[in-house]
């Protein structure tokens, strides 16, 4: 969307439901204020701070835009470019790929359907899950994000170690 909005095109957004959680002011020097804001997925940080300018008749727009968490994940947890060729760093912040996808609702398959999934193959499941997509595990380890079906599970991401 910031790429149409880039090339000068009108991009009319969708009102959506969103929640700010928190907005705080860290600098003004004006014109600049920098800011910190805490909200719901699905938020548009440049159209926020758009509103701002429009409620506060100046005008605005993002000079820069930085997300420095998403769900249980934070920048502070990240490993930083220049330590990528260390491995004990990196295997002090290596998480549990299933803590990744913990938002989605899981279930656990025999190795014989595990196999299958890993070969993107469909397999029978006659669980009610009301989510359209869930992640997949055998013996506590990822094997794919599948999409439910009725009777079914077809894998949409296989994670093969």
């Amino acid at each position: 969307m910031h790429h149409r909005a880039r090339r000068g095109e009108f991009v009319d957004l969708p009102a959506q439901n969103i929640r700010i959680h928190q907005l705080e002011l860290l600098a003004m020097d004006l014109p600049i204020l920098r800011f910190r804001v805490r909200c719901s997925s699905g938020t548009y940080v440049r159209s926020l701070a758009r509103d701002i300018g429009a409620k506060l008749k100046v005008g605005a727009h993002l000079v820069e835009l930085r997300r420095t968490s998403v769900g249980d994940f934070s920048v502070e947890e990240a490993v930083k470019v220049d330590h990528l060729c260390d491995v004990s760093r990196i295997e002090k912040r290596s998480i549990n790929p299933l803590r990744a996808v913990g938002h989605l609702p899981s279930v656990e398959v025999s190795q014989i359907d595990a196999e299958k999934l890993a070969c993107g193959n469909t397999i029978p499941f006659e669980n009610p899950v009301t989510s359209k997509l869930v992640a997949v595990s055998k013996a506590g380890t990822l094997i794919a994000i599948a999409e439910t079906g009725e009777g079914y599970l077809q894998p949409r991401k296989v994670f093969v170690q």
